[in-house]
């Protein structure tokens, strides 16, 4: 229980993808900057002001460009206050006008280039942004898509529960029937019988499940004349025996057909001593 507990903590503190961005963005990205920034300015003033000619060193682009990518809010401030102190410089130590004009030229191609960092940045947020709510939206489909599909699983079990019992409850009523019993469908394949029936003719259900009602010959003679009712047909057992039986066959038809799906037959043994009739 106090190992759970432990997991539990932890996976509580577990920082998120967030989290991980905004420690590299203020830890990593921000302190490299700033020291980027410090190396591309105090260096190449340095070495103005003791009489080199040129002023201008290109690693200040890296510093503006990490800034308009991480900090895309304050990309183009940070490049005009660069910009602006880079001009200060050169009016507060006018030691090469010539500079001036190279100088101006710089300033632009600072600010364009923090121009073009932050609106790449921003649309790779805006993009961001967009995929993360396109996944939201597609996490809350799926949730509500597998909830739907686990309630009509759940009904669909239950419905074949049923359905097994049913038919498990049928073939009990079938099998406890005082008479014989058979069963055949449209294409005159026997589906179902009952014990008496097997006994009846000397055959099991495994032999008759599956057949043609054409292996037992006064069972197909009886199928051709199913609207005369009930028919009384003479049987030979197994014990070479001849016994007659009176037979009701039932056509099963469905809504709006006009042919049979299932033809039942049902029979009832007439003792030595009895008529029909």
């Amino acid at each position: 229980m106090c190992d759970n507990y432990i997991m539990d903590h932890l996976d509580a503190q577990e920082p998120t993808p967030k989290d991980n961005n905004r420690f590299f963005t203020y830890r990593v990205i921000l302190p490299a900057i700033l020291v980027l920034t410090i190396l591309a300015t105090v260096i190449p003033f340095y070495r103005y002001i003791h009489g080199e000619k040129v002023f201008f060193n290109g690693a200040l682009f890296l510093p503006i460009i990490l800034t308009c990518i991480y900090f895309p809010k304050r990309g183009i401030l940070f490049s005009t206050c660069v910009s602006i102190c880079y001009f200060l410089v050169l009016i507060i130590f006018p030691r090469y006008p010539a500079l001036f004009v190279t100088a101006i030229i710089r300033i632009i191609c600072f600010e364009i280039v923090a121009i073009i960092s932050v609106n790449l940045s921003n649309r790779k947020n805006k993009t961001i942004l967009e995929l993360k709510r396109q996944r939201e939206n597609l996490e809350i489909v799926v949730r509500e898509r597998t909830a739907t599909l686990t309630r009509e699983l759940e009904q669909s079990k239950r419905i074949e529960t049923v359905y097994r019992t049913t038919m498990d409850l049928y073939d009990v009523c079938i099998r406890q029937l005082r008479m014989y019993y058979v069963q055949w469908n449209a294409e005159l394949y026997i589906t179902r019988t009952n014990e008496p029936f097997e006994e009846l003719i000397g055959r099991v259900k495994s032999d008759l499940v599956g057949r043609k009602i054409a292996t037992i010959p006064w069972l197909e003679e009886a199928s051709r004349n199913l609207d005369s009712g009930s028919v009384i047909i003479p049987i030979i057992g197994p014990d070479r025996k001849t016994r007659s039986v009176l037979w009701i066959f039932t056509e099963m038809f469905t809504e709006n057909s006009d042919s049979p799906f299932m033809i039942v037959g049902t029979g009832i043994a007439i003792p030595e001593d009895r008529t029909i009739g």
